[in-house]
């Protein structure tokens, strides 16, 4: 990829704006990624702006203490953080008013990152990662520090990061929230196959205190073992790849793995496919159980189930958690005070969540090892 134009493009992000700006084709590309996904913002103040630079000066600020071997390095307003050959800088990120995200990210390779792309690119686990813009943009826009910065931003507006499938009917939004490997993705799909039905979010949803489920700009994640259930959505996307990424994921399969491809929301239900908002009305946390024979439906308080999705959601964001326990081990009182714990963070977090959940029909989904997708979407909206 060439050098890309000096731009600045701000995008919609659960009614808030994001804005990505920079340079190079590094900021390009994540142009390129939040476009596949995401309006335009119309020229709103950013309420998070990145910015990705071509050198480490743009990161330097005035140090007061260091942790990890200086992989995280901070004062009360600024916190820069190394991840392989990434560097973060985030500015405000607790504070009033919009958070600045700054990365840079070292377009040399070292021979251990290169040996583990190639192993990694001939296994076919990841089938996306062949150029150097790739592995940018997946190092940046999987579970990331990306992601963490962008829940902490939600959550200064009234919003927050909901581990979970969203999807409406056309009138009602339905969330469903559990831990990884319980479902939701593929009882997501099997709702969404359903005439009428509408993608919202895929692993990261978005929910207002006012109970608004949004669509988010993250793409969802495709497993070959969300492919077996016969799903037409993921089995047409797939049909699509280029035909090296499709070698791949077949060597990949054959190998025993299970490799995983990342699909903006429009590739996988096209543009009629993809609501922007919903009402929430439902929301549903996925339990597997040995205790029950079918999958069995029990009713929970929005504080019960709120407790639930706070876990889940919140593991998610471990890497969050371990910088600020780092953070508030070694900085002084004053310091430390900028910061907030887990405990205040999870708390604001309940104060947004439940509000939404009270009102909707709230439920913990009891399901069994052997339960099918469309077991469980008949659990959550019966169609008899």
């Amino acid at each position: 990829m060439g050098m890309a134009n000096n731009t600045s493009q701000s995008f919609d992000f659960a009614g808030l704006s994001v804005s990505v700006s920079g340079d190079d084709e590094y900021a390009e590309k994540l142009r390129e990624y939040f476009r596949r996904s995401a309006d335009n913002a119309n020229g709103a103040p950013a309420d998070l702006a990145i910015t990705v630079c071509e050198d480490k000066e743009s990161l330097t600020f005035e140090k007061r203490y260091a942790s990890l071997s200086e992989g995280i390095v901070f004062n009360e307003a600024s916190c820069l953080i190394k991840r392989g050959r990434l560097q973060y800088r985030v500015d405000n990120l607790f504070g009033g008013g919009p958070t600045a995200l700054t990365m840079f990210w070292n377009a040399k390779e070292s021979a251990r990152d290169r040996l583990r792309r190639t192993y990694h690119t001939s296994i076919g686990t990841c089938v996306e990662e062949r150029t150097d813009e790739d592995v940018f943009i997946g190092a940046v826009t999987n579970y990331s520090l990306l992601w963490y910065v962008c829940a902490i931003t939600l959550m200064k507006h009234d919003r927050v990061f909901v581990h979970s499938g969203m999807m409406t009917d056309g009138q009602n939004g339905i969330l469903l929230s559990g831990t990884g490997g319980c479902g939701k993705t593929s009882t997501m799909m099997e709702l969404l196959s359903r005439p009428g039905w509408k993608y919202l979010a895929e692993d990261f949803g978005v929910a207002g205190s006012n109970g608004v489920l949004w669509s988010a700009p993250k793409h969802a994640c495709v497993y070959h073992t969300d492919a077996l259930h016969g799903n037409d959505h993921i089995a047409h996307a797939l049909a699509g790849l280029p035909s090296a990424e499709m070698r791949s994921w077949k060597r990949s399969v054959r190998a025993g793995n299970n490799p995983r491809h990342h699909f903006a929301s429009q590739e996988l239900f096209g543009a009629d496919g993809v609501a922007k908002s919903a009402p929430l009305t439902k929301a549903a946390f996925l339990s597997r159980c040995y205790d029950v024979e079918q999958v069995t439906s029990v009713s929970a308080s929005p504080e019960e189930l709120g407790q639930r999705i706070c876990a889940a959601s919140f593991r998610e964001l471990k890497e969050l958690y371990e910088i600020l326990c780092n953070i508030r081990a070694v900085a002084d009182e004053d310091c430390r005070s900028a910061y907030p714990s887990l405990d205040d963070l999870q708390q604001k977090y309940l104060r947004i969540l439940v509000p939404a959940l009270e009102r909707a029909e709230c439920s913990v989904l009891l399901v069994p090892p052997h339960a099918k997708p469309a077991d469980i979407a008949e659990a959550v909206a019966p169609t008899r």
